[in-house]
């Protein structure tokens, strides 16, 4: 094999997949046609033309290269090398930004509205049929769901039960939603919340005992303390 500028100059030279996991590319490029052909490296790095990183591949036209950085931009480029270990001049440069890794979602608000409605609001967009799914809410005692909303925006919830005990703690868990990217929530969400009687009692009716003595009802049990001080 000699050693000749632009030896891949007319190769065609592409990511197959700009990313299968989290940090990782593959590349691959069609093969040289030499008899002697050995193998190909691959060079790489975060500057144009100037690589910190060599990959000898054997003699392969794909290879997948891992531990990149998620929100750098990589430059690739491939010689060739023969059985004398000749190697060829660069192939054309091609480059990668690797986006970030998604953020699985988050519950970002939780709202007790009343005994019969629960509110949800989640840190992006989601999934609508995932969201709708009553089978991924749960609440502890058990209340029975009747019913799940989503607004337009697709990060607000409403939840519809039936009526909740006044004054006992509950635990809401939800789990198995997702993003419209169809990233699932990496823990399952629970927050416990209870309401409070805001109602004030009220005097039902009178009953005179005798010429001394009446009994008072009222609509709900009352503080001990009160009723004996009043």
């Amino acid at each position: 094999m000699k050693k000749l500028s632009g030896f891949f100059g007319s190769v065609l030279f592409t990511i197959l997949a700009f990313k299968l996991f989290a940090g990782s590319v593959t590349v691959s490029w069609n093969p040289n046609s030499e008899t002697d052909l050995a193998g190909y490296k691959i060079y790489y790095g975060t500057q144009s033309r100037n690589y910190d990183k060599t990959i000898d591949v054997g003699n392969t036209t794909s290879y997948r290269i891992t531990n990149l950085s998620d929100g750098l931009t990589y430059y690739f480029a491939v010689t060739a090398y023969d059985t004398a270990n000749n190697e060829s001049d660069f192939s054309e440069e091609v480059f990668i930004t690797l986006a970030p890794p998604e953020q699985p979602p988050v519950v970002a608000y939780f709202q007790a509205v009343d005994p019969q409605t629960l509110h949800l609001v989640f840190n992006k967009k989601m999934d609508p049929q995932s969201l709708k799914t009553i089978s991924n809410y749960t609440i502890s005692p058990t209340i029975q769901i009747l019913s799940v909303e989503i607004d337009t925006s697709l990060t607000v919830v409403t939840i519809h039960t039936d009526k909740h005990q006044v004054g006992k703690t509950y635990t809401l868990t939800v789990q198995n939603v997702k993003d419209l990217a169809g990233n699932s929530m990496e823990n399952p969400y629970s927050v416990n919340y209870s309401f409070k009687d805001q109602t004030p009692p009220f005097l039902e009716r009178i009953s005179l005992l005798n010429s001394e003595t009446i009994r008072l009802y009222f609509n709900e049990p009352l503080d001990a303390t009160t009723v004996t001080n009043t």
